[in-house]
């Protein structure tokens, strides 16, 4: 049986620990002193020492160089103060709380010292409570302070997303995870890495209560544990994953399925907790003799590209094998000479698993040869779970919720130049604008290069000290390449470290009259230590701590290296989309790498084809297919998309309406400007229309028995936000149709009735209940949403309960035809 934490630990797990530690830090001399110097100057006790050593073992290479040992001891000394205080962290196994407590990363976030913030905040609402129901009133805290809203890819730290008041379901779930290990609840991120029935993922939080691992939908609160409005999308999914950090041995029958993942942590396949699953064996040979050290790589195909669910490599018989749900992948083996891959079903594989064979000699050289192949991938079948609607009482609960929410939004203040896109952060953003040494044009201009997230995590200092280091070169450009290439503080996803000064100071240090980029490239190649191991990608590094510490993980040189060259004047940019820095030279913007040829790839078709939905284009680098996510220009229907001369993958993709994807895969060699014609799989959508009376005739609708505020309404109304444009143009109404007590003033309705062409609240008596048009549609979940297309005729065409990504997208094609 698994040891208990006391805040004393076993034998064992120092043991296990030091080591880790010892082999974290071996090569790294300079920090192991920092940390051990620390230790004996605080004085600290052999917990405390031990839950430091813990974090050190698994920390990134980016947060090792951006925190101090006393951050961390921070970190250590609230885990350790939960615990001493709620009786429940004394049930929880050593191992499970180093990992799910102590740990205070929890994704690619921005780490920051909220966890006191939370505890004293969420303290009073579980003491003495047992663990489950502090779970439940901890979600509903979360849920008071932040909603569900669609944002970029950045994920906020915990503090910017609490001032932010809003985030996408992974910013959700990295609030819920922090805020139920502040109070000594062990916590996980969990999500669906990509669905495989439409575009897009989902995340959610997992909680340990003593009885073993539950989840609940983040920030939407629900009466009891193991339930939320996409428990039975999750039954569609592949692949759903959770991390375990730090690689000490699983000491808990819940790590099912453990894949070490480098250095630092392992993912933990938790498929078959929402879904069915089996097992698949992959076997790689190589002119019939099993290969080991082989990659290999499993997709479903998410947004029009293979999309990475799990991946790893050949074992010495050249195996692999990786429990999935009960649908359709591809899978593909790279070995460094030959690329060979298939589709692969496993939608008979509940007994017994499924074994296929990878050849390396039938597959192709990625550098040379070509290949087309035409497939399509299923998902899996739905299960149905019916769930009773929560008591009246629950209802007003979840009311209340939503009006704290909105009382604390009413006290934001409105900022000019960007409204009350600053939310919480708005004292920052006044203060700024308030500073008298700059000109208000100034100050303006670089409030709006600044993105909407970046708006609820930046300081009125930080600013201050960007556009101070910035004014003195803005004679050097025309005005928008000053803007673009060196007041621009963001050159991909980081986080905006107020460090540009410092950088100028630091370069200045080492006697170098830096004068261009090439100058600033070559000093960070001879003087850094780049490392290819124990980073985290997805989440940048302090560029100052990287320049003075000489260390950086490879991933983050290219933020460092521009943000030196702008904290020197030098303009430079980043194109996503080429995967490297642009400079300005002779009044255009070139390559940083004068070898690299850049070429169009234009994509023509004869019907309109969506870029990064229905086609996407993937330029071959180092082993794999890089997304090229932008598009540069759009004429009528067909879009070109810049790329590297190089070896491309060009994906067309057709989502048919019941989630199956029929997809069309060209791997082809792109050395100048190339025509690619494409042409997508047939839409079987009107094949699967229905035809079933519903009203009587007037205008195509789409109709939505709504509970607004609450998840997945709240997805799905955001959703006929975003296509408010196409709805107006296919004059398309909107009828809401309101449960009994459902609140009336709810924002996004609001909104929706306000900015929808043709929206408006219906009575219930204007169609037939709810009960009856789920039977004559076909449809047997019983939860809300529950959305249909209704023709001119008056005829339900089609309809959906619950909610899966795309919803409003499909319907509005079902209703043009």
């Amino acid at each position: 049986m698994a040891e208990k934490l006391s805040l004393k630990f076993s034998e064992k797990i120092y043991g296990q620990i030091q080591e880790l530690y010892s082999r974290r830090l071996s090569g790294w001399d300079s920090k192991k002193e920092e940390v051990q110097n620390f230790l004996e100057r605080n004085y600290l006790c052999r917990e405390e020492e031990l839950c430091m050593k813990f974090l050190y073992s698994c920390a990134p290479v980016q947060d090792l160089l951006s925190f101090s040992p006393e951050w961390f001891f921070l970190q250590v000394r609230q885990a350790l103060k939960a615990a001493e205080n709620l009786l429940f962290t004394q049930q929880i196994p050593e191992i499970m709380w180093l990992r799910y407590v102590l740990m205070y990363r929890i994704n690619d976030e921005t780490p920051d010292l909220s966890r006191k913030i939370l505890y004293q905040e969420l303290f009073p609402l579980v003491k003495g409570k047992p663990a489950r129901e502090a779970a439940l009133a901890v979600n509903e805290w979360c849920c008071s302070r932040v909603s569900y809203e669609p944002t970029d890819n950045r994920t906020l730290g915990v503090e910017g997303i609490l001032k932010r008041g809003a985030g996408r379901c992974g910013e959700e779930s990295t609030l819920v995870t922090a805020a139920l290990r502040s109070v000594g609840i062990p916590a996980r991120q969990c999500y669906a890495v990509k669905w495989a029935h439409c575009d897009g993922n989902h995340a959610w939080a997992e909680v340990w209560t003593g009885d073993g691992w539950h989840y609940m939908g983040a920030c939407e609160p629900e009466p009891d544990l193991d339930r939320g409005w996409f428990t039975s999308a999750a039954s569609r999914a592949m692949m759903i994953r959770t991390r375990s950090w730090s690689l000490l041995p699983n000491q808990t029958e819940e790590e099912e399925e453990a894949k070490p993942a480098g250095k630092l942590f392992s993912w933990i396949n938790v498929t078959g907790r929402y879904g069915s699953t089996g097992m698949l064996r992959v076997k790689v040979t190589d002119r019939g003799r099993g290969k080991s050290g082989v990659q290999v790589k499993f997709f479903v195909v998410n947004y029009s590209r293979l999309s990475v669910i799990y991946q790893g490599t050949t074992d010495d018989s050249g195996m692999i094998s990786c429990k999935f749900g009960l649908g359709e992948l591809y899978a593909e083996a790279w070995d460094g000479r030959k690329l060979c891959g298939k589709k692969v079903s496993l939608q008979n594989a509940a007994q017994g698993g499924v074994e296929i064979h990878l050849e390396l000699e039938e597959g192709y050289c990625p550098e040379h040869e070509e290949n087309n192949v035409h497939f399509s991938l299923r998902p899996p079948e739905e299960k149905i779970f019916y769930e009773e609607e929560p008591a009246g009482d629950f209802q007003y609960r979840l009311l209340q919720l939503d009006r704290q929410r909105a009382e604390r939004r009413e006290n934001w203040r409105i900022c000019k130049t960007v409204g009350n896109k600053a939310r919480g952060n708005w004292e920052e953003i006044l203060k700024f604008q308030e500073f008298k040494e700059f000109q208000e044009e100034e100050k303006h201009l670089l409030l709006s290069i600044l993105n909407e997230k970046d708006l609820s995590d930046c300081t009125a200092d930080g600013l201050k000290e960007l556009l101070e280091s910035a004014l003195p070169y803005r004679d050097r450009y025309p005005a928008e390449v000053w803007a673009d290439g060196v007041l621009n503080p963001r050159v991909s996803r980081e986080f905006l470290w107020p460090v540009r000064k410092q950088l100028s100071e630091e370069l200045r240090k080492t006697g170098i009259e830096f004068s261009d980029f090439r100058q600033v490239q070559e000093y960070l190649e001879g003087n850094l230590r780049i490392l290819d191991a124990g980073g985290f990608e997805g989440w940048t590094g302090n560029p100052l701590e990287m320049l003075k510490q000489k260390t950086a993980v490879r991933s983050d040189v290219q933020v460092l290296l521009i943000n030196c060259c702008r904290s020197l004047g030098i303009a430079v940019r980043y194109s996503e989309n080429l995967g490297m820095a642009e400079i300005w030279e002779n009044g255009e913007w070139i390559p940083a790498d004068r070898k690299q040829r850049i070429c169009k790839v234009i994509l023509k078709s004869r019907e309109l084809i969506e870029y990064g939905t229905q086609a996407a284009v993937s330029i071959w680098e180092e082993g794999s297919f890089r997304a090229q996510e932008k598009v540069e220009t759009e004429e009528g229907k067909d879009c070109v998309v810049r790329v590297r001369a190089g070896f491309c993958r060009i994906l067309t993709s057709r989502r048919q309406i019941d989630g199956e994807v029929s997809c069309q895969m060209r791997d082809t060699k792109v050395q100048n400007d190339t025509e690619i014609f494409l042409s997508l799989a047939k839409d079987k959508t009107m094949e699967k229309r229905k035809k079933e009376a519903v009203t009587s005739p007037g205008k195509k609708r789409i109709v939505v028995f709504a509970d607004p505020g609450k998840e997945p309404t709240e997805h799905l109304l955001q959703e006929l936000l975003q296509i408010q444009e196409e709805l107006k143009e296919n004059q398309i109404e909107t009828h809401i149709l309101l449960e009994e007590g459902a609140d009336h003033k709810q924002e996004t309705l609001l909104r929706i009735l306000k900015e929808l062409w043709h929206a408006e609240r219906k009575d219930k008596n204007d169609y037939p209940p709810a009960a009856r048009l789920r039977l004559r549609m076909g449809v047997g979940d019983r939860r809300l949403p529950f959305v249909l297309a209704v023709d001119e005729e008056g005829m339900g065409r089609f309809a959906f309960a619950n909610y899966q990504i795309g919803t409003a997208s499909a319907l509005l094609n079902i209703l043009r035809g």
